[in-house]
């Protein structure tokens, strides 16, 4: 595992803003199911104000957009450039900053798609995210277990430090959130040669991993010979596992509590793996 590197989580969001949409057909299939999921379980629909962290381009925004009523939406991303993405938005606004050291505005409902494994310290984070979201309110994201990307991890040991859904939930628990759905799945992509694999993640932005080895010719083809040899499947296509995961979950009243809120709501099973009250 490696740390992240925010510098260069910038840096690669910022050049693939105007690919990441195309390439990212994971993403766009969470949001839909983290929106999905919250319908699932509260049949609210109006928030008053809403939180979205990581909203990068608006494939989660415009979800929101289209199926929540709200008086204030509020926007965040570590890239600048995404407030020209929703410049026309209805009551929303722009933050730029680091959703770990910026100030968070308050609010009823927060969401965030496949933005959270780009924490450094996932804890404080939520912990943070607790203190911002009213009681009684609500917390839905997005974001990838273990199994992600885990062909890459293989034959260049560089990985981000995916969470369990078991860990994500115990971190909640301690932040005071009662969960309400957790789900979790694996998809595979396929593509014809390993280039094909690395322009993808070139074009999702995926490469704020700090490494103190960076690629050379040699390594390259060494990646491409071990990844043909390593994982062609039988039709000799190249899989690409993701690992997405997705969780809802409501901030506690009063703090304390061992997760029995979660289980009196019929929320989470003991393997958290499938489960919307």
């Amino acid at each position: 595992m490696h740390e992240v590197d925010k510098t260069r989580v910038q840096a690669h969001f910022s050049r693939s803003l105007s690919t990441y949409r195309e390439a990212a057909q994971v993403q766009a299939a969470m949001a839909d199911a983290l929106m999905a999921a919250l319908a699932e379980v509260t049949p609210r629909r109006d928030f008053t104000r809403i939180l979205e962290l990581g909203c990068g381009d608006g494939l989660l925004s415009a979800r929101i957009e289209e199926q929540l009523r709200y008086e204030q939406l509020t926007l965040v991303d570590i890239v600048p450039a995404c407030a020209a993405y929703h410049s026309q938005r209805r009551n929303a606004s722009f933050l730029a900053g680091d959703m770990e050291d910026m100030a968070l505005p308050a609010a009823d409902l927060v969401m965030a798609g496949a933005a959270l494994q780009w924490a450094r310290d996932l804890p404080a984070l939520l912990r943070r995210i607790g203190g911002a979201v009213a009681p009684d309110g609500m917390f839905a994201f997005s974001s990838f277990g273990p199994d992600n990307l885990r062909e890459i991890r293989a034959l260049t040991g560089r990985s981000l430090a995916y969470l369990s859904m078991s860990e994500l939930i115990t971190m909640l628990e301690m932040a005071d959130f009662a969960v309400l759905c957790a789900r979790e799945q694996h998809s595979v992509m396929t593509f014809s040669t390993p280039l094909a694999v690395l322009r993808h993640l070139r074009d999702t932005g995926v490469n704020g991993v700090r490494t103190e080895r960076p690629w050379t010719r040699q390594a390259l083809r060494n990646f491409t010979e071990r990844y043909q040899e390593q994982f062609s499947l039988a039709d000799g296509q190249l899989p690409l596992t993701y690992h997405p995961l997705w969780i809802v979950a409501q901030k506690r009243r009063h703090g304390g509590g061992d997760g029995s809120d979660a289980a009196a709501s019929g929320g989470v099973s003991p393997s958290g793996k499938e489960s919307c009250g």
